[in-house]
């Protein structure tokens, strides 16, 4: 008898969780240098992202851990602790989430002729009951709620970006 778990179509079959895993790229209208400026100002965070209910972070470096409130589409909060575990000044930050929601998450920043690529990769899979038996019967919906974040997030801070950084570094 095997000890492993089968996972198919990102659910794990031998305890039910739907695990949603991300690979997403998204082209921003700054250099690398402009982005981790930004990225290291994180009392701003709430400036771009209104859906950060609220959020406790004294800075981008390793070990620090975020509490974070996050608001989804859907009517419900999703609270998170993001203990930071890889800081690579202008490159990487890797974390690893826990509460409602729990996983890996990694960002990879690289240079491209007309600003930078920012790389979200994520391997997340929920805790909280509610978020369980929603991802259980309704894995879209499910979907849908991270993809959000996701992709809004990046559009926040890309028009952030572009608008320039405002208050004190």
């Amino acid at each position: 008898m095997s000890s492993g778990r089968a996972v198919r179509g990102g659910i794990n079959h031998a305890e039910q969780v739907m695990e949603i895993t991300s690979d997403r790229r998204y082209a921003l209208p700054v250099d690398a240098q402009a982005l981790w400026s930004t990225i290291e100002r994180t009392h701003s965070y709430q400036d771009w992202w209104p859906w950060l209910r609220a959020f406790d972070a004294e800075a981008l470096r390793v070990g620090d851990r975020w509490r974070c409130v996050i608001r989804s589409p859907l009517p419900y909060l999703v609270r998170v602790t993001v203990a930071l575990s890889e800081v690579d000044r202008l490159h990487l930050v890797s974390a690893q989430v826990s509460g409602d929601i729990e996983g890996t998450a990694r960002l990879t920043i690289s240079e491209r002729p007309d600003g930078c690529e920012l790389r979200v990769e994520s391997s997340l899979a929920p805790k909280r009951p509610l978020l369980r038996g929603l991802a259980r019967v309704a894995p879209g919906v499910a979907r849908f709620g991270h993809e959000w974040v996701l992709d809004t997030g990046a559009g926040q801070l890309a028009e952030y970006l572009r608008a320039g950084p405002k208050g004190p570094p």
